[in-house]
């Protein structure tokens, strides 16, 4: 773990990780609870209503000042995506800008790209003033270099490492896992779809399970409509220890989604030896080869979805090959291998 003699100059901040609810929220949560001994932490959002939202940014700034004024702060690692959340850190890298600490922004989500072309003066700027770009890969820190930053660094995101329980399930069919945000965004319904429309092949011999909040009553719904509930089961939020055990039960895990980043709920289900199926969107196509630990389709595709989850249904060996590949592509995103590449970046402030 990096040391508190060392991190006690590190002030992080972000959507609140106290019960992670999205990525960004698990991968600090996993700093928090595997890579530091000390983490000093200010949360800017949380996944409460608007007022509590907008109360959490507010106090954020004036806890920050006061972190600024008090402490012995050297470096600000802020982490963060577009749209509000880019409005919040500006308001944050501005303050501390003032008190000359060197500020590290790390940025999440698949659609910063868009934002930065429907707002490329706000974004150049504010970017120019961080001393530090932290990107989810290469591919995404030569995109920010081709932007104009002149100091970007790549830094997977960390995942805790599994934990293998024995489970019930039924041994007669495959277990496909969808673990996000319930929306259209997200291809659940898609997803749906691709079970409906091959209901004479998978019938008897797969269960989805759906992990996630949102549009629960359109959700539940469509399930009804599609006459789907013999294959579906709605788990709603799931976390902790109820995760770990749906990740054991899981045999497949399938997110064909429209917009990402680099989702951890793929690097967590590949740690627990499951083929993937999702979307070439992204950071996807970096962490799943297709053909090699899973499948990769394009986004709204569904005929693809279908003919992918029946491919790893007919052919036993295949399924073997994916699943082995998954669990040794993960490694690299354990705690351990991430604290290096942290090491390494503070090495130049601290």
């Amino acid at each position: 773990m990096i040391s508190t003699k060392r991190s006690q100059y590190i002030l992080f901040m972000g959507i609140d990780c106290a019960n992670p609810k999205g990525g960004i929220a698990q991968v600090l949560y996993t700093y928090k609870k595997y890579i530091f001994e000390t983490f000093r932490f200010i949360p800017t959002t949380n996944t409460h209503n608007v007022l509590r939202r907008q109360i959490t940014g507010i106090t954020a700034g004036f806890k920050l000042l006061y972190h600024l004024l008090c402490h012995n702060v050297k470096v600000v690692h802020l982490h963060g995506g577009s749209g509000k959340s880019f409005y919040r850190k500006s308001l944050y890298i501005n303050l501390c800008k003032l008190f000359r600490v060197k500020i590290i922004y790390h940025i999440h989500g698949g659609n910063f790209k868009n934002f930065t072309q429907e707002h490329p003066t706000t974004v150049d700027t504010l970017l120019k003033k961080c001393d530090t770009i932290v990107a989810l890969n290469e591919r995404w820190a030569t995109y920010f270099r081709a932007q104009g930053c002149g100091n970007v660094t790549a830094i997977l995101n960390p995942i805790e490492p599994p934990v293998f329980l024995p489970v019930e399930k039924d041994s007669e069919r495959l277990h496909l896992v969808f673990l996000g945000t319930i929306t259209s965004r997200k291809g659940i319904y898609d997803l749906l779809q691709a079970l409906n429309d091959n209901r004479d092949t998978l019938a008897d011999k797969i269960v989805l399970h759906i992990g996630g909040i949102g549009e629960s009553k359109q959700l539940l719904q469509t399930i009804k409509d599609l006459h789907l509930e013999d294959m579906v089961l709605y788990h709603g939020f799931v976390a902790g220890e109820d995760k770990i055990k749906l990740f054991n039960t899981g045999d497949i895990f399938v997110l064909p989604s429209y917009i990402e980043g680099l989702p951890i709920s793929i690097l967590e289900a590949m740690s627990y030896r499951m083929p993937i199926i999702a979307s070439n969107v992204g950071g996807i196509p970096d962490i799943v080869t297709d053909g090699e630990n899973g499948y990769l389709i394009t986004p709204g595709d569904t005929k693809k979805l279908g003919e992918s989850i029946i491919s790893l249904i007919n052919t036993p060996e295949l399924y073997a090959s994916m699943s082995r590949k998954s669990e040794e592509s993960a490694i690299a995103y354990y705690p351990a291998q991430i604290e290096k590449s942290l090491n390494k970046l503070y090495d130049k402030y601290l």
